[in-house]
């Protein structure tokens, strides 16, 4: 009779940390969305710079824009006098936006940022399936 209140108690206890780490892994996603949003938004207004500009203005291959995939996945990412390693994704991502919005800078950036909320927001969530809901409470959580 006691081990069943105790097992009761436990579970009870168990549903209580559970919810206690769904609300707060609420405020976490919107403060990872907040913090990403602080660091980058500010890159919005600007234009292309350092690399971009290599890769972005009076490129051919890119100005291509979905039919050139095929040929970006075959080439370096910079053919000039500098060239860099093999990056297909980002010269992908540069054809994909030129073609809906012909090389607009600022969608480039908006496009990056919500990359990189994706990105913050699927390490968080895989953070919290790898560490158990004790552990999360503890370093992710606290109140």
């Amino acid at each position: 009779m006691l081990l069943n209140k105790f097992n009761g108690l436990n579970n009870f206890t168990q549903t209580l940390i559970k919810k206690r780490v769904n609300f707060k892994s609420d405020w976490m996603i919107v403060c990872i969305i907040a913090f990403c949003c602080i660091l980058y938004l500010n890159s919005v207004p600007n234009h292309f710079s350092m690399d971009d500009e290599l890769v972005t203005n009076n490129n051919k291959l890119i100005e291509g824009g979905i039919k050139a995939i095929p040929k970006i996945w075959m080439t370096r990412y910079s053919e000039g006098k500098l060239r860099f390693e093999y990056r297909p994704v980002v010269k992908t991502t540069f054809a994909l936006e030129y073609e809906f919005f012909k090389g607009n800078p600022h969608v480039s950036h908006l496009i990056n940022l919500l990359l990189y909320i994706l990105t913050a927001l699927l390490l968080f969530k895989i953070l919290k399936k790898c560490l158990p809901v004790t552990i999360q409470s503890c370093i992710f959580l606290q109140s």
